[in-house]
């Protein structure tokens, strides 16, 4: 199965990557519900720490020796549930994976130091396999998938944000929706350009 497609591929030093990831996991550890599926573990650096703090876990990669290094690094523990292959960005992703469509708690696409940023496409895909209330956690670039042509003007990135949401998850599936601004908090480096957002998307 083909790779996930990325877009701006984050190119951080180990001491960034540690920051960010814990960073990360601290903003989002209150709006975590059940159990977590995770796209693009890569290494397991980010997947490490749900592990030790023993939320239940699904991990994917599409990269076989990613995948055989993480169930090495990760034997026997208990958050685990199992590691997968699931191609987000598959033409016929609603066909090969519609059994497990609506049963996942929450997904998380936050591993942009090793994966980069996701597309609109894997992004949809990924919010078909939360279940109703569940949350879709993800980090985007505003200019690359949800908010063209606002990459200056915050106020606008506000008033417009919803709207985008929506088109996103469909008009009917947006319950509710959290967004951190990433640059404000200094959180990526310079190298990224316009804003970044956490989003914490809450299905009905």
């Amino acid at each position: 199965m083909a790779m996930p497609q990325l877009i701006n591929a984050v190119s951080l030093t180990q001491e960034q990557e540690e920051s960010i990831n814990k960073w990360l996991f601290e903003k989002i550890r209150s709006r975590i519900k059940g159990t977590v599926l995770e796209i693009g573990s890569g290494s397991g650096a980010f997947s490490s720490l749900f592990v030790e703090q023993g939320i239940p876990i699904i991990m994917t990669d599409p990269i076989k020796l990613n995948r055989d290094k993480l169930r090495e690094t990760f034997r026997e523990m208990a958050a685990v549930r199992y590691i997968d292959n699931i191609d987000f960005d598959h033409p016929n992703f609603q066909q090969l994976y519609s059994e497990m469509f609506r049963t996942i708690d929450t997904v998380v696409a936050l591993n942009v130091v090793e994966k980069g940023f996701y597309t609109a496409q894997a992004l949809n895909n990924a919010k078909q396999l939360v279940r109703a209330r569940g949350r879709l956690i993800v980090i985007t670039p505003c200019q690359t998938i949800l908010f063209p042509g606002f990459e200056d003007n915050l106020k606008d990135l506000k008033e417009y944000i919803h709207k985008q949401l929506k088109e996103l998850l469909g008009e009917t599936e947006l319950r509710k929706a959290t967004y951190f601004s990433l640059r404000q908090h200094g959180i990526f480096p310079s190298s990224v350009s316009g804003p970044v957002f956490l989003l914490v998307l809450q299905k009905k």
